[in-house]
């Protein structure tokens, strides 16, 4: 597996302490634990920061987008407060309303379709979801009736606005992206 672990999964990971020193967590509970931690705060390092949570841009924009400077922002002429960040300048910036709107095209099924079987054909990834390995989907894009039941599958949630509970949760586990590389900052 190009020079990876057999399974690719971590099973040790190296944490900072807050001292700065390492410690190697060996013990599942331990590294489930540390995992998580890790997840919540990669996955959560954006909330509470936006400036657009400010006070001056709640006047500005409202609660939800009926404010005064609304069309401003979206003709591109909207002035940011002078303690904005240039992330916060560049965002506002690229709300911009094209000045072409691009055509919407009313993509036919079999495009779609096709799209569908050829994004399956190039997938790499092995790892498993919903007890069926990625491999599964890659191999019955082979076949003309599978495929075909995929995607009528893939697209319950696209026209009935449903999707199923088995596809709203998921295992999570982290991969390790090179191999013996333990630090848990690199998973």
């Amino acid at each position: 597996m190009l020079g990876k672990t057999k399974g690719g999964s971590s099973n040790q990971v190296t944490v900072t302490n807050p001292d700065g020193s390492h410690s190697d967590l060996t013990e599942r509970h331990d590294v489930e634990a540390a995992m998580i931690m890790e997840n919540e705060r990669k996955y959560h390092q954006t909330e509470g920061g936006s400036q657009l949570l400010d006070d001056v841009f709640g006047v500005d924009f409202g609660s939800f987008g009926e404010g005064p400077e609304i069309d401003a922002v979206l003709n591109g002429n909207y002035e940011p407060p002078a303690h904005s960040t240039q992330a916060t300048k560049d965002f506002l910036a690229a709300c911009k309303r094209p000045d072409q709107p691009a055509s919407i095209s009313c993509e036919p099924t079999v495009s779609r379709f096709k799209d569908y079987v050829h994004s399956w054909k190039c997938r790499k990834e092995k790892a498993a979801s919903a007890n069926q390995h990625l491999g599964h989907y890659k191999a019955c894009m082979n076949h003309t009736w599978l495929s075909w039941l995929l995607f009528q599958r893939a697209e319950i949630p696209t026209v009935s606005g449903y999707s199923s509970s088995r596809h709203r949760k998921c295992v999570d586990l982290m991969i390790m992206k090179k191999a013996n590389s333990f630090a848990i900052e690199k998973q």
